[in-house]
């Protein structure tokens, strides 16, 4: 039973909570309601007075315990008004509880059993075989109702056979037992306490754990975590934590006061371990749900606060399956619509038809009559009450008559956007017809089901009617149209009357024909006689391309002036362009317009791309109103452009209108996308934001949910609701359908979330068990299963049928009369044709099969109902003997299979439902002629006379009700008559009230077929509104299919797609410092259970690739790309060859390979993420199929979010979800369970291995020693044995300062900046032959650094480790350790990341922290303060950007930055606090005890490369290998005192050359800790594109290198010295260097010597900190320098060079674009043409790194600028008027 905002506090002293005993109805024709109540509280009465003699007297519903100390149950329908009883929600988060579950129930003590009175624990029984209808039962009539369970099946379960349960003593086979749900209840605190209190949060976890015991103690091992999100009330469902025999679970659930005059924040902990052994409510024939209860502050109940615990006894899919083995009669495929069609033009005989055709319309008189439009209105508004069934017949039929509709037409146009299309246009042509009669005096069925102004895709007729125009709907689609119109009026419309009918059989003469023709087709024709007139006129053509022609001369300029108007006129768009490089897309703009002037009269051709280019749009989150923006821009401009355009002229008129139509066409094919996904989104916002206030949903869980859901849909055009949402909106569904009068057990509805389920054999096997759990004994619940919903791009999905699980036959008598139920002839039919043979002989009750058909497939099963499965009861009257002899019988349960759930922008179109029958339902389905039509032979039954009784028809009737109500009480099947439903529908819309919700109702089907005006809510006003979640019925499906023209009958035995075979995924690697390796074994953890390979790139032979996917004859379904850009734009060097490779493949190489491409890199770099945008085009350009858009992951802004976004839309193509749920179910036989992914093994010194790594690092050392100038430390060979592939280990060999300090205070100003010089000549490698490393100038040096020994110490003290402690390391899944077998000391120093992340990179390392604690079983008070610290700072990172993603505006800068300052300063307060790892181990000690190094090792960082551009030349010192490192110190923050300190540089700054070593070192010691090693490093060369013009050295050259950023300057400078010496002759070269003062101008001796010897010809300084003179940096230097700097760029050779921090480098490049405008005379657009050609050219290089200087500051402005481009580029244009105004 689930819980619900309308819970009261009827909760007994055993446990048991109720809703208020109601009966419960379905909303169909079929079901009405039934008695959920009775037979509990029977049962409970029997429990709780077990001497006592029930009373036997009838009643209906229980009635209320005399014992005082027990709570009220009341049914309804004895006590409508619950108006004593409070919700349970309104008293959550009163009580100020410090510990809210502290108590538990004692391990080792055995439960009460069920019936003693003072129970801690009560279990409540749903199969209780008792119903509503005998009120009490004696104790015998109650034990003899207990015996008739299975004797065998209970004893072999472990219970009595004796009629009194007990404990159950194992899982039953086939079954799996899950904790499906936690709540607490208050007992509701004193007013004055409660007024103190604000708002709370709770949130918790549940887990599985075992208990191992010995001799001196028992100690907990944690199995299974579940989390419970945050709420604002502790009430969680659907939580699925799986538990086996002999386990226990633990509940831990935390609150924190919000708001009030409470200010404390802290999170509250606590524990409740809670037994599961007493399951003696468990029945296997049930429900099989049970509660455990516990109170939280004590033992009495009365003054405590509870927890309830749901478990669940749920079977197995698999088991199931097993069960419905031999249902199966019938497999047959069946094409639906498959027929593919290329776009194209009408050809000229098709052109004639449709000019007959309009020539003919327009020459006919409308024929309506005023009667015709009256009948034409009465039949639509008939019509509109079954819109969903009538209007999804009509656009899925003509979609089969016309599949160049659906495949060309509408295109990426949903079903249900087609649908609404087509609706409204006659919705809105009919009421047209008499504007008179649309003034409503009070209520009428609903039109379309829209929303004004919101979801409508047009507002007017001739609006709709050009809209199918310009899609390109023809006229022989709207004759079809006219047939199918005029076929479903007459046979789909169930309101039809005689008159109706007769009407409708007239043909062509009807009212609908002759409506459709001249009031549907007349207009459709015309609009699309005035868009080809348009479109397919060479004329035209011609115009616009010769009105073009002055536009094509200077396209660039066309473009800036479009966006600067954009811009101006439309200021709220200028964010959605935030990183877009506004100078490309402007130049590229009126490319495309071009395009589509000469697609002008082929429209139709231009449609694939104008679609791709909405999907990437939709993507982009570009609005729909951005294209009416556009399109008046657009014309905005061409009038300033084109002086001809609109100019009052006729011809300027014409061609206004022209360019105005090809705008319009353009954007309403191009913003179809984005308006299908703004309009889910409207919905699914709009249900998540109900679902959060109604179950009281945390904030930061709804903003995650909003921004989840976003990215989903723009993704994949769908998203994925949790279950949560989707029980919930099950019963809200119910809720709110209006022909219902059974909705007050709404929130009592079991929901089965199957979505999981597709296979047609395991959905006909659910069905199964959804009735096994509806029947169970006669005590009938309602329950609904929900399979999948309807994916984007496919038809109805998968569909039933059948509308009723449970059917009737209806046969043809040789007479030709029908029996049976008649209106199930034309299934029964249908049936028969596809191989169904009928019992013999034929009967009237005989049950039909059930027909599902999957539509994508094409997979129709038909499968038979076993008896056992469809319960029926034989009719009979207990005062007319006769009427039992007509052997009427009916089903019990009323499983209705023909709903469409509509939630939250999803449809569900399989999701079968049950209620519980209302007397008067089966009454009508027995009298009616369209039926049994039993009528007559009823009256002769009970002896009335039709010719001598008027109301004759009233007591048949009447007695066929009592004879139905009789007939149900008698087998103890719940039913509800129609006077206790009504009174109960009359409490439920009273209770809607009180909770503030309007009641849909419809008056002719809530109000009673029989008592009238007698009743009260025949007099009860109601309104009928149309409210979603709702249920819709669906259109018949093998009664739309009789509507194709295509061959569909292809028959074969298929046993369906295998489900537990789970797809597998290859995912690609290239990565430069191990990130984009790093995030691919974390999509592999993520996809699990599918099966995922990670590979690197240059591990794969890229011809292979498609031979390895599915398509190719392999086995994997996708190829993911995860790849970052190195350098220019550049593929990372590893990936260089398969890059190459790739692009020289032939174009169909891979063909149809699915593929996806994540590309990381940061957006401080001018190509950001190039080589992953190459990358997509390269893939694409094969002939790959791209799965999803490329998405970018920026360093900077949230590149963790972007990834993991990246991996959730993946696995969302892939339905991951569904795959985990099947895992869970325990469904998956093929499916093991990953090992641990590292593990570690602790080695003796006498270890094989040990001895095998000493024995390399002696070798190794020997051959340093070869090579080293003097003695080496014994640990060098240490860290040579960690050498990674690509690297060497090579000598120190010069480490000098290059910045003089005056003073100590002189440190603090200026930075310590090292001269670092390497031999490379003797380097050593692992593996391989000794050999030198060989580097080009302009190259870069990858330094891996080793951690501070302080750090490594603190780190293995944490872990209680010695660092000299030998380890094996074994890694299941993840990168690969560089050496298996190492100290424990060299693995923390030479392979950890042992500082704190500043980005989210340290929540795996809390989490671990989290679990270790949660598992520790300590419950000290300072192990629960570390753990709510710990959870504090996680939820602190987690949360903190997802409520500023909820609150952030469209402002100018983006909310992607607030979302990144929020989430940057929450990371702040640990890094801050926390500089190292061990700095945060060592404030969490126990936690930091309970994990283990493994562990550590799992969720740790691998120490990366630094890349130094090198500052030498190799032409003059082609064995040395110099750098220029800056000292990086991070000041101390105020409250810490704690400094970041750079891991490479101080490092290296700490490395001595081999002289300082022989004077400092004696005789070699035999400690080889790594750190210890202090004259060799790790180092390796990475190319680059970085160099000096080869082929014309008297090419001029500029070099601007700030600071440190002079270093490739240096090389560059002494390979011109080298030449110069050679008598090569140079051309000039400036040098712009920039520093604070003569202290740190780097290598200033040298630079001042270039300049005398001509290296360098005009050397220019700026100084920042020069006493005496203002700031100045090295763009003010080029300001100052303008005339020179332009003299030297105007030269076509020039190359220019820069390097430095990103910012600096902007700020110069701001510079030299305004020297290019200021002296050189070029406009904006001319100086971005200029600076474009050289990059192009080569001769603009870059060689920038993230900033480092004061940089928070300074990245939040390169930032802020990156993702406001649009903005600064209007502002560059806005100064450079102003400009040249002055």
């Amino acid at each position: 039973m689930d819980y619900h905002e309308e819970k009261k506090n009827d909760v007994t002293q055993e446990g048991c909570d109720f809703d208020d005993g109601v009966d419960a109805a379905s909303p169909h024709t079929d079901g009405g309601g039934g008695n959920l109540a009775d037979g509990y509280n029977a049962f409970l009465e029997f429990l709780k007075t077990p001497n006592v003699e029930a009373d036997n007297s009838a009643t209906k519903g229980a009635t209320a315990t005399s014992d005082a100390r027990e709570h009220d149950a009341v049914n309804t329908a004895t006590d409508p008004s619950p108006a004593k009883e409070e919700p349970s929600h309104a008293r959550m988060g009163e009580k100020n509880v410090s510990l809210m579950t502290k108590a538990k129930l004692a391990n080792g003590v055995d439960a009460p059993r069920m019936g003693q009175k003072s129970q801690s624990l009560m279990m409540l029984d749903r199969g209780c075989p008792f119903s509503g209808a005998t009120g009490k039962m004696s104790r015998k009539q109650q034990m003899e109702s207990l015996r008739n369970l299975n004797v065998r099946e209970l004893a072999s379960l472990g219970r009595t056979t004796k009629g009194k349960p007990r404990k159950l003593t194992q899982i039953p086979r086939g079954y799996r037992l899950e904790t499906t749900g936690i709540r607490i209840d208050f007992i509701k605190p004193s007013t004055s306490t409660a007024t103190k209190l604000g708002e709370k949060v709770f949130r918790g976890l549940i887990y599985a754990v075992s208990l191992t015991k010995n001799e001196s103690s028992s100690k907990q091992i944690m199995l299974r975590v579940l989390e419970l999100p945050k709420r604002n009330t502790p009430w969680w469902n659907g939580l699925h934590l799986r538990l086996q025999e002999n386990e226990q679970f633990i509940v831990e659930i935390q609150e924190r006061q919000e708001g009030g005059t409470n200010t404390n924040t802290k999170w509250v902990d606590s524990f409740a371990p809670v037994t599961i052994e007493p399951l003696t409510a468990f029945t296997v024939q049930d429900e099989d749900i049970a509660w455990l209860k516990t109170s939280i502050d004590g033992t009495d109940f009365a003054k405590s606060d509870l927890l309830f615990a749901e478990l669940s006894l749920t079977k197995k899919s698999s088991t199931i399956l097993n069960e419905a083995k031999d249902t199966n009669i019938m497999s047959r495929q069946r094409k639906l619509g498959s027929t593919k069609f290329e776009p194209s033009k009408p050809d000229a005989a098709e052109v004639k038809r449709n000019e007959n055709m309009l020539h003919e319309l327009l020459n006919t008189e409308n024929p309506m009559t005023l009667q015709d439009q009256v009948h034409m209105k009465d039949i639509w508004n008939k019509c509109l009450g079954w819109i969903g069934m009538t209007g999804e017949h009509f656009v899925e039929s003509l979609f089969l008559r016309c599949p160049d509709l659906l495949h060309h037409t509408f295109g990426e146009i949903p079903a249900e956007l087609a649908f609404d299309m087509f609706v409204s246009i006659i919705d809105m042509a009919v009421r047209d017809l008499d504007n008179r009669t649309e003034v409503i005096g009070r209520e009428s069925y609903r039109g379309a089901p829209l929303r004004p102004d919101i979801d409508a895709p047009f507002k007017t007729l001739d609006e709709g009617f050009m809209q199918f125009a310009q899609i390109g709907m023809q006229p022989r689609h709207w004759k079809e149209a006219r047939v199918l119109f005029n076929i479903i009026m007459r046979n789909v419309n169930p309101y039809l009357e005689e008159d109706d009918e007769e009407m409708l059989c007239l043909g062509v003469e009807s009212c609908v024909y002759r409506f459709w023709t001249h009031h549907i087709m007349k207009p459709a024709l015309l609009a699309i006689k005035e868009v080809d007139d348009i479109f397919y006129s060479e004329d035209h053509r011609h115009k616009l391309s010769d009105s073009f022609k002055s536009l094509a001369e200077d396209k660039v300029r066309a473009g800036v002036l479009f966006y600067q108007n954009l811009f101006k006129t439309y200021p709220e768009v200028i964010p959605y362009f935030g990183r877009t490089d506004m100078d490309f897309l402007a130049s590229h703009l009126f490319d495309a317009v071009e395009l589509l002037v000469n697609v002008f009269n082929d429209f139709e051709k231009a449609l694939p791309i104008l679609r791709h280019l909405g999907k990437i749009h939709d993507i982009a989150k570009i609005p729909v109103f951005t294209y009416g923006a556009i399109g008046e821009v657009l014309d905005m401009t061409l009038r300033m452009a084109l002086p001809q355009y609109g100019n009052g002229t006729p011809e300027g008129d014409k061609l206004a209108k022209l360019w105005t139509s090809l705008v319009n066409r353009t954007v309403l094919i191009t913003s179809r996308i984005s308006f299908v996904s703004e309009r889910m989104l409207r919905k699914a916002f709009e249900w998540v934001d109900q679902t959060a206030r109604e179950l009281k949903w945390d904030a930061a869980y709804l903003a995650k949910r909003h921004f989840d859901i976003e990215n989903e849909v723009r993704t994949k055009g769908t998203y994925t609701h949790t279950e949560e949402e989707i029980v919930h909106g099950a019963r809200v569904a119910w809720r709110n359908t209006a022909k219902c009068v059974g909705r007050i057990a709404w929130n009592t509805l079991m929901v089965r979330d199957r979505r999981h389920v597709s296979n047609l054999n395991q959905i006909f096997a659910e069905c199964l068990e959804h009735q096994r759990l509806a029947t169970a004994d006669g005590s009938l619940k309602s329950v609904m299963t929900v399979f999948a919903p309807r994916q984007p791009g496919t038809r109805m999905g998968t569909r039933f049928w059948i509308p009723q699980l449970v059917r009737f036959a209806s046969y043809e008598i040789e007479d030709g009369s029908l029996i049976g139920d008649r209106a199930n002839k034309a299934y029964t039919d249908e049936c028969i044709e596809l191989g169904w043979k009928p019992p013999e002989p034929r009967t009237e009750f005989d049950v039909l099969p059930v027909v599902i058909e999957d539509t994508v497939s094409g997979l129709v099963q038909m499968f038979v109902l076993p008896k056992e499965y469809h319960k029926v009861t034989m009719i009979e009257h207990p005062k007319y003997p006769d009427f039992a002899k007509l052997g009427l019988r009916w089903c019990v349960v009323p499983t209705v299979t023909c709903f469409t759930m509509k939630l939250g922008g999803l449809e569900y179109g399989c999701c079968p439902f049950n209620g519980w029958f209302m007397e008067t339902e089966i009454t009508r389905d027995l009298l009616e002629a369209g039926r049994m039509d039993k009528q007559a032979a009823i009256a002769k039954a009970i002896g009335v006379e039709e010719d001598e009784d008027d109301f004759w028809r009233e007591r048949v009737a009447i007695e066929t009700n009592k004879a139905v109500m009789h007939s149900f009480r008698r087998d103890k099947h719940s039913i509800v008559d129609h006077v206790t439903a009504q009174n109960q529908f009359l409490a439920h819309d009273a209770r809607e009230k009180r909770e503030g919700r309007e009641c849909p109702a419809q008056w002719s089907w809530v109000v009673p077929a029989i008592g009238g005006s007698t009743l009260p809510i025949w007099h009860h006003e109601m309104r009928d509104f149309y409210i979603e979640p709702q249920y819709d019925y669906q259109a018949e499906l093998f009664a739309v299919r009789k509507e194709s023209k295509l061959a569909e009958d292809e028959v074969f035995d298929v046993a369906g797609p295998d489900e537990n075979e789970f797809e597998r995924i290859l995912i690609l690697y290239a990565s430069v410092t191990g990130t984009a390796e790093a995030f691919a074994y974390r999509a592999k953890k993520a996809f699990r259970p599918l099966k995922v390979t990670v590979a690197s790139c240059q591990s794969i032979n890229p011809k292979t690739i498609s031979s390895q996917c599915i398509v190719g004859g392999g086995v994997y379904s996708a190829v993911l790309f995860i790849t970052s850009t190195f350098g220019e734009g550049l593929p990372p060097p590893s990936a260089e060859v398969f890059f190459k490779t790739l692009g020289s493949l032939p174009a169909s190489t891979l063909s149809d390979v699915p593929f996806a491409v994540m590309a990381i890199g940061s957006s401080i770099y001018p190509d950001f993420c190039q080589a992953g945008i190459d990358l997509n085009k390269t893939l694409a350009g094969l002939g790959g199929k791209q799965i999803l858009p490329l998405t970018k992951g920026d360093e900077v802004n949230q590149q963790e979010e972007s990834v993991l976004q990246w991996i959730t839309s993946v696995g969302s193509l892939f339905d991951l979800q569904q795959k985990q749920a099947i895992v869970l179910a325990g469904d998956s036989p093929d499916y093991v369970e990953d090992n641990d992914p590292i593990s570690v093994e602790l080695l003796p010194l006498d270890s094989e291995k040990v001895l095998a790594a000493l024995a390399d690092e002696k070798d190794l050392n020997d051959s340093i020693r070869v090579g080293a100038s003097s003695s080496v430390h014994n640990s060098s060979a240490a860290v040579a044995r960690l050498l990674p592939a690509g690297y060497k280990l090579c000598e120190v060999t010069m480490n000098d300062e290059l910045v003089s300090f005056p003073s100590e205070e002189s440190k603090k100003l200026y930075r310590s900046t090292r001269f670092v010089e390497f031999n490379l000549k003797g380097a050593v490698s692992q593996g391989e032959e000794k050999q030198d490393l060989v580097y080009e100038t302009g190259d870069h040096a990858r330094i891996l650094p080793v951690n501070d020994s302080s750090v490594v110490l603190a780190m293995c003290q944490c872990l209680d480790l010695n660092p000299e402690q030998w380890i094996h390391i074994n890694v299941e899944d993840g990168p690969a350790f560089t050496a298996s077998t190492v100290r424990v000391g060299d693995l923390m120093a030479m392979e950890l990341d042992l500082a704190t992340s500043q980005g989210d990179g340290n929540l795996p390392l809390l989490k671990c922290l989290i679990k270790a604690a949660r598992s520790s079983g300590d419950t000290s008070e300072q192990s629960s303060d570390e753990l709510t610290r710990l959870e504090d700072i996680t939820e602190l990172i987690l949360h903190s950007a997802d409520l500023a993603k909820e609150e952030g505006g469209e402002g100018a800068t983006s909310k992607a930055l607030m979302r990144e300052e929020a989430r940057k300063n929450a990371i702040n307060t640990l890094t801050e606090e926390y500089v190292t790892i061990p700095d945060l181990l060592q404030q969490f000690p126990v936690a930091t005890s309970h994990v283990s190094l493994a562990e550590v090792l799992d969720v740790l960082p691998r120490l990366k490369p630094r890349h130094y551009s090198i500052a030498s030349s190799s032409e003059m010192n082609p064995t040395k290998l110099q750098l220029s490192v800056g000292k990086l110190t991070v000041s101390s923050h105020k409250s810490t005192g704690k400094s970041r300190l750079g891991v490479c540089s101080h490092f290296l700054a700490a490395r001595t050359t081999a002289a300082v070593t022989n004077a400092s070192v004696d005789t070699p010691t035999n400690d080889v800790f790594c750190t210890n090693s202090t004259t060799h490093v790790r180092l390796g060369i990475t190319g680059s594109t970085f160099r000096l013009p080869k082929d014309n050295q008297l090419a001029p050259i500029i070099m601007i290198g700030p600071g440190t950023g002079i270093a490739p300057m240096l090389g560059f400078l002494q390979s011109r010295e080298k030449a110069l010496s050679d008598g090569v002759e140079l051309g000039p070269c400036m040098v712009f260097f920039g520093c604070r003062s003569e202290n740190d101008f780097l290598h200033s001796e040298r630079m001042r010597s270039w300049v005398k010897t001509g290296v360098i010809t005009d050397l220019q300084v700026a100084f920042s900190r020069l006493s005496g003179h203002p700031k100045e940096y090295v763009q003010h230097l080029v300001k100052k320098r303008s005339c020179e700097v332009w003299a030297m760029l105007s030269d076509p050779s020039c190359h220019y060079y820069i390097c430095g921090d990103s910012l600096m480098a902007e700020d110069v490049f701001d510079e030299l674009k305004a020297t290019a405008r200021n002296t050189g005379g070029f406009d904006h657009i001319g100086s971005v043409d200029f600076f474009r050609k050289m990059k192009k050219e080569h001769r603009f290089q870059t060689d920038t790194w993230g900033v480092v200087a004061k940089r928070d500051v300074a990245l939040k402005k390169l930032v802020e600028k990156k993702y406001n481009q649009a903005g600064e580029w209007l502002k560059n244009f806005e100064e450079e008027k102003k400009e040249d105004a002055v």
